[in-house]
């Protein structure tokens, strides 16, 4: 009976607390927009597209009259090899401008722009731009993206042909090696900086969690992100000094690049509750050694998936004892191009496995599901509490906010939370401004 009435609560409680969001979202302009057609045309035709355009051009003789034509032409072979990387961009580029295309023009400035003005009080750093601006900008950096990319590929085409004639395997080692280091170290670092916890009743705190999950607290850290809402969503696990850190968003102790009134929705503030749990999950992945599973998973699908890439290539191009004709590396580059997206679904998948597991054990850690409700929720302003189900299977890399939100509520409606030290906000609310903290004085004090 008590299990009823449990389960009772809790469904009145998620009630209650969704359809109050639904009501914050009316005032404060929420981003939900629909986006799977324009993630199935992304990442599932426009894979497709390049890989069947490449097969196409191969069985018309494109590309093998494409290297005679470069080679009477430009005499030396190196250079005709690079001329052919050149073409093998600019043709990508093409094929890929009409879903750039798609989501300029489909994108809707008010709703999508990361920042905003509120009551002309405060400066825009990026002014609204108009349809035609964001397509004539597309368009623009559409050309600067097919110069960079023939340069890099008119490099790299010398190499890629001869290691194709010579050998193929130590191409496709490559090929893999320079893969896995692009998907498992980011071009750009997502930190400017990382530091201790400050000392206080929320560092005590989070040291009594990292000992609960049996993780020393030197390896939780605070991180200033680079760029806005670019720091994994609050927190992220990474690489740092030779092992796997939880690094927690500075954004969370209300530490934020300019006024938190300047996004779309607004930020916070964020509460001690909340800076709990994002610290308490991501110290769960460091205690379920997600972070290393995760890297050992993408080293063995790179393996595979290569010399897929390369055995399909070498099928479609050569037959009998003949040569690898020119087809060869465009065919194995689109291949290659193609199963990339193939990985992303078994990473989302693989993914949301461990973020599953660590929202369980954060809130087994924290015993204090409160913070895991107002940051579902408030990063709910930002994506529906519900997704699409071919989406979410598909490629979300975490449990949907409805999802985390019925297993917290379920949790408290179930349990007796702790106390904690901590309370009311994570921190003042604060710009950064290099090494400078400033007060925001006209924010108010609750979320």
């Amino acid at each position: 009976m008590a299990g009823s009435q449990t389960a009772i609560t809790a469904e009145q409680d998620i009630a209650r607390l969704v359809a109050d969001h639904a009501a914050s979202c009316a005032k404060l302009a929420c981003s939900a927009r629909d986006e799977s057609l324009d993630v199935a045309l992304d990442l599932i035709v426009f894979p497709a597209a390049v890989l069947l355009i490449a097969v196409l051009l191969h069985r018309v003789g494109f590309w093998d009259r494409l290297a005679r034509g470069l080679s009477a032409r430009l005499k030396r072979k190196w250079l005709a090899e690079a001329g052919f990387g050149a073409v093998l961009a600019v043709l990508f580029v093409g094929v890929s401008l009409p879903f750039g295309l798609h989501d300029a023009f489909n994108v809707d400035p008010k709703t999508e722009s990361t920042f905003h003005c509120v009551n002309g009080t405060i400066k825009c750093p990026f002014p609204d731009l108009t349809p035609t601006q964001m397509v004539w900008n597309f368009l623009r950096d559409g050309a600067g993206h097919a110069v960079t990319l023939a340069l890099i590929f008119a490099v790299l085409a010398p190499l890629a042909f001869a290691l194709a004639r010579n050998r193929p395997r130590v191409l496709v080692g490559l090929a893999a090696g320079a893969y896995l280091l692009w998907t498992v170290i980011p071009p750009e670092a997502m930190w400017k900086q990382t530091y201790p916890l400050p000392e206080g009743p929320l560092q005590q705190d989070v040291a009594r969690i990292a000992q609960r999950a049996g993780v020393p607290m030197r390896r939780v850290l605070v991180g200033e992100a680079r760029t806005p809402l670019r720091d994994g969503g609050g927190g992220k696990v990474d690489w740092r000094e030779g092992e796997a850190k939880a690094v927690i968003s500075e954004r969370l102790l209300n530490i934020h690049m300019m006024h938190p009134r300047a996004f779309t929705p607004p930020q916070g503030p964020y509460s001690a509750a909340e800076f709990r749990w994002v610290a308490a999950h991501e110290i769960a992945h460091l205690r379920h050694w997600h972070r290393q599973i995760g890297d050992g998973v993408m080293v063995i699908m790179t393996a595979l998936f290569a010399a897929l890439a390369f055995a399909v290539a070498r099928k479609l191009t050569v037959r009998g004892d003949d040569p690898p004709g020119a087809g060869l590396v465009p065919l194995l580059f689109a291949t290659g191009f193609a199963l990339h997206f193939v990985v992303l679904p078994i990473q989302a998948n693989l993914s949301r496995i461990f973020e599953n597991q660590a929202d369980a054990a954060a809130l087994d850690l924290t015993r204090h599901p409160d913070g895991a409700i107002t940051f579902t929720l408030q990063s709910a302003r930002r994506k529906p509490l519900v997704m699409d189900r071919w989406y979410h299977v598909l490629y979300h890399t975490h449990p949907d906010h409805m999802t985390r939100l019925r297993r917290a509520v379920e949790w408290k409606a179930g349990n007796a939370p702790d106390q904690w030290r901590a309370q009311g906000l994570a921190g003042p609310v604060r710009t950064r401004s290099g090494s400078k903290l400033r007060l925001v004085t006209d924010w108010p004090e609750k979320p």
